[in-house]
């Protein structure tokens, strides 16, 4: 996966971070991995969970827990392996 933050809704938000959770939804929800952290900087980061299990849906869970109010956006690209 690599993500890069582009923009916000506040200035504020420059060279924050927010973290990225990877899940495991088949059955009951698990959390797979380490938490990453990703700043928000302009700059493309990448990671690359291991652990997730073939033929089982996966997501990401992105958490932003500095402001509630100022949004976030940016792109980025997610892979399987």
């Amino acid at each position: 996966m690599s993500l890069r933050g582009t923009g916000g809704s506040d200035p504020t938000y420059f060279g924050k971070e927010v973290k990225v959770e990877m899940w495991d939804a088949y059955g009951t929800d698990t959390k797979v991995g380490p938490t990453v952290r990703y700043s928000l900087n302009g700059n493309a980061y990448g990671y690359c969970w291991t652990g997730t299990y073939p033929y089982h849906e996966h997501y990401f869970r992105l958490v932003k827990d500095w402001s509630p109010t100022v949004r976030v956006w940016g792109n980025g690209w997610a892979s399987a392996s």
